[in-house]
């Protein structure tokens, strides 16, 4: 595997989309983490804000191996705990942008945010589009290679990795 990116280039990042986020001044904010993988970006960049600010989980999985698939949701927050609250939904990476439409069509029937936002560590551009009318907050534009590290996933191995590495073959359990 190959390291594209390193744990202080992740660490400036986060510093860099804390500062943006900070610079907000936003009332009632709630980081709302995408379990498991974003998690781990979602941590750091929760130390880093200076706003005050709850955190929250939602827990969905769309991966199997390295293909995407199905999106199957199990946890979610309490409807109060978004209600008339800035969201900012904290992802590992936007690859395909389904687990975000599935996301945002979620807050939309279920909860009465006063916004909602995006922070990814990582966005593949050339694979998906930003939808309109969503303020995002982006660590670095990546080419469409599967990626692991700092929360991102092989079957659940490599989340552990301090640094975004490319998979150039199919990786073997640690």
């Amino acid at each position: 595997m190959e390291i594209l990116i390193t744990e202080k280039e992740i660490k400036d990042a986060t510093a860099r989309i804390a500062k943006e986020i900070s610079a907000l001044k936003l009332d009632d904010l709630v980081l709302l983490f995408v379990l498991k993988g974003g998690m781990y970006f979602g941590v750091d960049l929760s130390r880093e804000i200076t706003t005050p600010h709850e955190v929250s989980t939602i827990e969905l999985k769309s991966y199997v191996g390295t293909k995407s698939g199905k999106i199957t949701l199990s946890g979610i927050p309490k409807k109060d705990m978004l209600k008339n609250k800035n969201v900012i939904v904290v992802e590992d990476i936007i690859d395909t942008n389904n687990t975000l439409n599935f996301i945002l069509t979620i807050m939309k029937k279920k909860f009465e945010t006063k916004s909602v936002m995006i922070a990814s560590l990582l966005y593949k551009e050339k694979k998906s589009t930003l939808l309109q009318n969503i303020k995002y907050f982006i660590g670095f534009n990546i080419d469409d290679h599967f990626v692991v590290g700092n929360g991102l996933d092989f079957n659940q191995q490599y989340r552990h990795y301090k640094y975004i590495c490319d998979v150039n073959e199919t990786p073997k359990a640690v």
